[in-house]
């Protein structure tokens, strides 16, 4: 569950701009009560995990590195970001960012703060996602093309705009072995084991942890132009969409 947002409410968040400020304070609230609290390095304490959910789907990547960057600056954060942010490496990293922080100091037995390569997202990165299609398919919006950033992910979508998502899986690859093979005990449809290939056409609706915040806007179809899955068998793969 994403955290409700301190004294204005949730209501409230109409922009990046407003995302910005609304996980700022959210931070902030947090780091205050781990202190009061005494709380030990990279333990959660109660309402880190919504707190954590909210910074996954608020901000673009390219938003969530400039918030990070800015957030380390105060070495006070440095023990919360395990429960806050998660263990690295971060996706929304960039290679030359490796030396800013010892990722083993957040997380145990990680050696890099940052991918050594470009990479997509890793499962904990979706939170609650941004869209489902049909075939519950997850997507996460990680860069739109001629938008001006002013917009959450997953508002103002135009049609004619190109979008970058990363899509899950509904079931893990073991659950898709099974399910191909006619074992189990978990039916799926064949749409629920495949990506959308280009050409394809999906229908996209807003995950309902974001509703209160579409304006009524909550569903669009586009049409898949590329795709490439993260690896065999991986069931996550980044799709380059045009909103129709």
């Amino acid at each position: 569950m994403i955290a409700a947002r301190p004294a204005s409410g949730s209501a409230g968040l109409q922009s990046s701009a407003d995302a910005r400020e609304y996980l700022m304070e959210s931070f902030r609230a947090q780091l205050e009560q781990s202190e009061e609290l005494k709380a030990p390095p990279n333990t959660s304490i109660e309402g880190d995990a919504g707190v954590k959910a909210a910074f996954a789907v608020l901000l673009l990547q390219e938003q969530q590195r400039a918030f990070f960057l800015q957030l380390v600056r105060d070495r006070r954060f440095w023990p919360r970001l395990r429960s806050l942010v998660g263990a690295p490496p971060y996706g929304f990293l960039l290679p030359e960012d490796e030396g800013l922080l010892n990722a083993s100091g957040i997380a145990k037995h990680r050696s890099h703060l940052a991918p050594t390569v470009a990479t997509m997202s890793n499962l904990g990165d979706f939170g609650c996602g941004h869209f489902r299609d049909e075939a519950q398919r997850l997507y996460r919006v990680v860069a739109r093309r001629g938008a001006s950033g002013a917009d959450l992910p997953w508002k103002g979508l135009r049609t004619g705009q190109r979008v970058v998502v990363d899509v899950r899986l509904r079931l893990n690859a073991r659950g898709i072995r099974l399910a191909l093979a006619g074992g189990g005990t978990v039916a799926a449809r064949r749409e629920e084991l495949v990506f959308p290939r280009p050409g394809d056409v999906v229908h996209l609706e807003v995950v309902p942890q974001l509703r209160k915040w579409t304006d009524g806007a909550d569903a669009c179809t586009a049409r898949v132009e590329m795709g490439k899955q993260k690896g065999m068998l991986a069931t996550i793969a980044r799709l380059v969409l045009k909103i129709e």
